[in-house]
C-alpha cells in the first residue's frame, strides 16, 4: 500500500470544471446539430414579432434571470 495521499484543491477543482465546461461549450456551438434550422427558423418565428411590437412601442418586455441551484455543491443555472 502506497503511503501516497491526493488532494484536488477547491481552486484546480473549479479550474477543471471551467476548463471542461468551455470544451463543452466549443464542441456544442461547432456541432452540426440536427434540427438546428429548424430550431433557428422556430425562434425566428417567435421573436421576430416581439421584436416588431417592442420597436411599435406597443409592447413592453423585461427579460429576467433566477438562479436554480444544481445538484451538487457550487452548480447554479439561470433561466
Amino acid at each position: 500500500m502506497s503511503g501516497k495521499h491526493h488532494f484536488v484543491t477547491a481552486d484546480r477543482q473549479d479550474r477543471d470544471l471551467y476548463v471542461r465546461e468551455r470544451v463543452l461549450n466549443s464542441s456544442i456551438i461547432a456541432a452540426d446539430l440536427r434540427g438546428k434550422d429548424h430550431v433557428r427558423a422556430l425562434l425566428f418565428s417567435f421573436l421576430a414579432p416581439l421584436h416588431v411590437m417592442a420597436e411599435m412601442g406597443v409592447l413592453s418586455i423585461q427579460v429576467r434571470e433566477s438562479p436554480l441551484h444544481g445538484d451538487t455543491a457550487r452548480q447554479v443555472h439561470t433561466i
